[in-house]
């Protein structure tokens, strides 16, 4: 009996939440910014990324699924850097503090994620006829692997409302360490990037929860 009303009250309330994301990261991709000072290219900073998220709450647990992607490039008078990124997360988290609209989720996500870096000369127009002489226009090369993203989110939200709030801080680790070429070459002497990504993120909601 004991067992039973302690899954009652758990399990007693929930909703849904769903939105617009907006993500801010530091890509940690110092080696990359190394090369573009070698070539007289400006730094990458922080990107922005866009996306969005789906979640549901059942009495104190959270757990949904969200993803974001973002780009950056920069350019001189004779080649272009762009770098971009992608991710998709599950994620699951656990209601510590609930006051009016306020909650507080300490939570873990876990996905996949994707990097590329695009190099491009600043080529000129040409025409049809000379389109096999022109083969090393772009060079684009991946990697990708699985994330751990533990965080911790902040949900307003009121049902007197039409909008909601939820924001989040944390981190993203990437396991990917090959970096490949769309034809499946390899890139050789990589070098090493950290593993952890500080992100946060803002989400739109808009949905319902039952007390």
């Amino acid at each position: 009996m004991i067992k039973i009303a302690l899954l009652t009250a758990v399990i007693s309330s929930g909703g849904g939440l769903g939105g617009f994301q907006i993500a801010y990261m530091n890509p940690e991709i110092a080696p990359i910014n190394t090369l573009n000072r070698q070539y007289g290219l400006p730094s990458f900073g922080n990107l922005l990324a866009l996306g969005g998220g789906g979640y549901a709450i059942a009495g104190k647990i959270l757990f949904g699924g969200f993803g974001f992607g973002g780009s950056e490039s920069v350019e001189n008078d004779s080649m272009r850097v762009e770098y971009s990124k992608g991710a998709g997360y599950f994620t699951a988290g656990l209601q510590l503090v609930h006051r009016k609209f306020f909650y507080l989720f300490p939570t873990i996500s876990f996905g996949g994620y994707s990097e590329t870096i695009t190099i491009s000369p600043q080529n000129s127009d040409i025409s049809w006829n000379s389109l096999y002489q022109n083969t090393a226009r772009m060079s684009i090369v991946k990697r990708s692997g699985i994330s751990l993203s533990p965080g911790l989110s902040i949900l307003l939200f009121s049902n007197g409302l039409p909008l909601g709030l939820m924001l989040n801080a944390g981190y993203t680790l990437r396991t990917g360490r090959k970096w490949n070429f769309e034809d499946g070459s390899k890139l050789l002497n990589a070098p090493s990037f950290k593993k952890f990504v500080p992100v946060i993120s803002m989400t739109l909601l808009s949905g319902g929860i039952s007390r």
